[in-house]
């Protein structure tokens, strides 16, 4: 029985193993490119940048089975690369499943390990209500927008 090859993650930019960000790329605040998949589905990007000095990463278009794994791996890398809160920026998922989850999940667990904040953008729509259904919305800071959540960075650390 012969087996097809399964279609690779393309990943380019941050923490890839022929592109390893020196400490002026790893602390930029201009959101850049980490990771790019595309496997029998839309791509999902993952980009690195800060929402009122705190380090983050913003995703778009579809974590499901095909890219979660790859974005799990990009957000412990960001994690390991950066301190203090983190936020996610999940406005521009179009679809999420319980790979999704399993990557919020552990994005949590590491951050909580140190001592560390996540903080989740992500407005009213299908990912909130993923997490509503899995009964797990109450675990994470929530906010509408990066504007919002810059807004309540910003107060606290007043």
């Amino acid at each position: 029985m012969s087996h097809a090859p399964h279609p690779a993650t393309t990943v380019a930019g941050f923490g890839d193993k022929t592109d390893e960000p020196g400490p002026e790329r790893a602390t930029s605040t201009r959101p850049h490119r980490a990771v790019s998949a595309t496997m029998g589905s839309p791509s999902m990007e993952v980009l690195h940048t800060t929402v009122a000095g705190a380090p983050g990463t913003a995703v778009s278009g579809e974590v499901d089975v095909a890219t979660g794994p790859a974005l799990t791996d990009r957000l412990e890398q960001a994690i390991r690369r950066t301190a203090g809160p983190f936020v996610l920026d999940l406005c521009a998922v179009t679809f999420f499943d319980s790979t999704g989850v399993h990557a919020l999940l552990r994005t949590s667990a590491l951050l909580g390990r140190e001592d560390r904040q996540l903080l989740l953008v992500c407005p009213p729509g299908h990912v909130r209500r993923v997490l509503e259904l899995m009964g797990i919305l109450e675990m994470f800071v929530l906010y509408d927008s990066q504007e919002d959540a810059a807004a309540a960075f910003t107060r606290v650390e007043a």
